[in-house]
């Protein structure tokens, strides 16, 4: 899920993808998905065993947390760098 400038993004897990992006656009979702508006979903995976979609769930949010990481080492060393 992201807001409409696709600036935030929201990772998770669920077995009802249709119940819980009712529940993210109509503000039962999540607290952090209230607070910045995240209400378009733009990808989704379907795994059969859970256990495989929340692996999936954290090697997307390690990459996520390591980009923003290089981000931050790239603008705090070149103020010209635009991610």
């Amino acid at each position: 899920m992201t807001n409409q400038y696709r600036t935030t993004f929201y990772i998770g897990v669920t077995s009802d993808l249709r119940s819980r992006v009712w529940q993210h656009i109509n503000n039962e979702g999540s607290d952090f998905v209230k607070k910045y508006k995240l209400y378009d979903l733009v990808f989704y995976e379907y795994f059969e065993r859970i256990a495989d979609a929340i692996d999936r769930e954290k090697q997307v949010k390690l990459a996520q947390g390591l980009e923003n990481q290089s981000d931050k080492v790239c603008k705090s060393r070149n103020k010209r760098f635009e991610a």
